[in-house]
């Protein structure tokens, strides 16, 4: 096979005289006549994890030290940790101290207090979920009567003035959780569900119906557990399953694997199993849909040019050496997530064909994250920017 390809590049022209291709090459008669048709596109060499390492499932290929529940709230914009309802039997005195239990017709001991059990935070602030008060009976016995749920987070505080008017109107899914930070870094900007525009919309007390162009991207560092790395990228430095070549002067320069075409050792899908596992927030009823790996020659210049893709949650991640990294001027350096949404009607063709709108109507206007890369990182961000 190697002798094939090596005959064949001898007839391949410079780069530049592939403009109308956009950079790809058309086999001729010739490269045919050399028996490039049994060998184009076949596997080379094929090797599994099992083989590398008949181990590898016997421990996590993720990181144990990561604070994943300190990285889903930082996802979802929390700058603290969101307290669940605790549902506790046991009443407490003006003085918090342990009493008698909080229920209907539970003994009490001080005619006039109150017991509390239970709480639930909403617009910031921490409230008791039930309550009872200390009242003498007709019988002259001193109960827990009076008692209610306070439903003090069925229809927050901060929401009851409406959706701010000088902002964004109320929109479809702007945030999901009543009473909760919107994500957007703007203090006291807390997720209102407006039931007059329709279901599912909503708005953020200080951003209105839309949020932050800062929400919506995570950086995960030293995801892999290093036998995990080490393993992940001996497979697909060795495998040879690397199929698809973009059109170089349209797309980038780099080849492309893909889970439909070579792409399906079980340890890939292992590894998105165990990312949902660890982001069960973030990865809530978005399952697996597509899987790809790319590869790029280190005679090129270019990475991956400007282009949009269709997902829920887009996951991406760097299995390079650190010195891997170029960092040179005009390419290199990491991935640029440009965190403006595109507008409500546009479809996934708009995204990758209107190109000069994109960048001068869309994206230079607006702020953008940019990821510097390192091995083993992650970088998770939503479909919308």
């Amino acid at each position: 096979m190697i002798p094939i390809y090596e005959s064949v590049l001898k007839n391949i022209p410079p780069l530049s005289q592939l403009e109308r291709t956009k950079g790809l090459y058309a086999f001729k008669k010739e490269d045919y006549e050399l028996g490039i048709g049994k060998v184009y596109n076949k596997m080379l060499y094929s090797t599994t994890a099992d083989e590398l390492d008949p181990s590898w499932k016997e421990s996590g290929l993720l990181n144990k030290t990561l604070d994943w529940d300190g990285i889903q709230r930082q996802w979802f914009g929390e700058k603290k940790k969101v307290q669940q309802s605790v549902q506790s039997d046991t009443a407490k005195g003006e003085d918090d101290t342990p009493q008698e239990e909080c229920n209907m017709g539970a003994p009490c001991s001080k005619k006039g207090t109150k017991c509390t059990k239970g709480e639930e935070t909403c617009c910031g602030k921490t409230h008791h979920s039930f309550q009872c008060e200390c009242l003498e009976m007709p019988n002259g016995l001193l109960q827990f009567n009076a008692c209610l749920n306070t439903d003090a987070c069925m229809f927050p505080p901060c929401c009851r003035n409406g959706h701010p008017t000088d902002k964004p109107p109320p929109s479809k899914d702007t945030c999901n959780h009543m009473g909760s930070p919107c994500g957007t870094g703007i203090e006291d900007d807390y997720c209102c569900f407006d039931l007059q525009s329709g279901a599912g919309h909503s708005y953020c007390t200080k951003s209105g119906g839309k949020t932050s162009d800062t929400n919506g991207v995570i950086v995960i560092d030293d995801l892999l557990s290093p036998k995990a790395l080490q393993l992940l990228r001996e497979l697909l430095l060795k495998n040879t399953h690397w199929y698809q070549t973009k059109t170089p002067l349209e797309f980038g320069k780099y080849l492309g694997a893909y889970i439909d075409d070579g792409l399906h050792d079980p340890i890939f899908l292992e590894l998105a199993k165990q990312l949902h596992q660890s982001l069960p927030r973030i990865m809530k009823g978005h399952h697996l849909r597509y899987l790809w790996a790319y590869k790029y020659d280190s005679e090129f210049d270019s990475g991956i040019n400007l282009h949009a893709d269709q997902a829920a949650v887009n996951v991406n991640m760097w299995l390079s050496d650190d010195d891997a990294d170029l960092e040179e001027d005009g390419y290199g350096g990491g991935l640029v997530v440009f965190t403006t949404k595109p507008p409500s009607d546009w479809r996934f063709q708009d995204y990758n064909t209107n190109t000069d709108y994109v960048v001068e109507k869309l994206l230079k206007p607006t702020n953008f994250a940019n990821i510097t890369v390192k091995v083993s990182l992650l970088c998770v961000y939503t479909h919308e920017i």
